[in-house]
């Protein structure tokens, strides 16, 4: 059965090479409590996270809730978004529903929180113990549900995604006890490390195909080369046409140029066709 990690500052700085290599398949990693300040992020969520995304090991989020009403909830959910802001977990981002004084607004609050992440795009979750959740929460509204229950054979609650079945793990890399939790549910991402690029080698660009430039034969072929032939004709016949191929042949103006002379012209390769044309006829005639 596959196991995963959840942790937060208080587990240290951790290796996860080597938590990796333990056959860990993956971790939820506290962003922070209670309210949208600094203060309360937690101190080493830039951290692990930044390792699980280097290391390529599928995470999740969780924010430990204190709001005791309805309203401080969305300081909560403001403070998770801050935090989540340029990632992108493949796991979801659960609410931590355990605080003595919260059980009044428990249900209402991990709705809108799982609410709130869904609607920017995340998964969403709910944290609980076993007796918590059937007290004070007591339905998922289909989201990611996480039960917390030690010292018993299951987690007594059907239907669940994971199952934190100890706060005593020992897992390498990780300094001192770590809460260990068995998955029953394929929450998505891989296991593969994100390569780095080798500095050694250098990438070549795939060329482009640009046979076709300078070919008059593709020119006098065109449909539109007789509309060109006319513009630089009209061009040779004008005063400053001196000017104005230079203009050309120096690059600048060339939008305003080219949709003077070339009746319209609005794909790229002919916008080409037609510079080239003006640079390559003198008189009305190819060269």
């Amino acid at each position: 059965m596959n196991r995963i990690v959840d942790v937060s500052e208080h587990n240290g700085n951790i290796d996860w090479t080597k938590v990796k290599a333990s056959g860990i398949v993956g971790a939820i990693i506290r962003c922070g409590y209670g309210q949208d300040q600094t203060g309360q992020d937690d101190k080493n969520w830039l951290r692990n996270v930044s390792e699980c995304e280097r290391l390529g090991i599928p995470y999740g989020v969780y924010l430990y809730s204190y709001a005791k009403t309805t309203g401080a909830v969305r300081g909560e959910i403001n403070h998770a978004l801050r935090l989540l802001k340029g990632h992108s977990p493949a796991w979801p981002v659960y609410f931590d529903s355990e605080q003595p004084g919260t059980q009044g607004v428990a249900r209402a609050n991990a709705k809108a929180f799982c609410d709130a992440m869904v609607a920017h795009g995340y998964k969403a979750g709910i944290y609980a113990s076993t007796s918590w959740y059937k007290n004070y929460i007591g339905q998922t509204w289909g989201y990611s549900l996480w039960i917390a229950s030690y010292g018993s054979k299951s987690a007594g609650v059907n239907g669940i995604d994971m199952w934190q079945y100890t706060s005593k793990g020992s897992i390498p890399g990780i300094p001192g006890y770590v809460d260990v939790n068995y998955v029953y549910k394929n929450l998505g991402g891989t296991a593969k490390p994100v390569q780095k690029p080798n500095s050694t080698q250098t990438t070549t660009a795939k060329p482009t195909d640009e046979s076709w430039k300078g070919d008059k034969r593709y020119y006098l072929e065109n449909t539109r080369v007789g509309a060109w032939q006319k513009a630089m004709n009209i061009a040779n016949s004008a005063p400053n046409h001196r000017i104005l191929l230079k203009s050309i042949s120096y690059g600048r103006d060339r939008r305003t140029t080219v949709s003077r002379l070339s009746d319209g012209l609005d794909a790229h390769s002919e916008t080409y066709m037609a510079l080239q044309s003006c640079l390559i006829m003198r008189d009305g005639q190819i060269i």
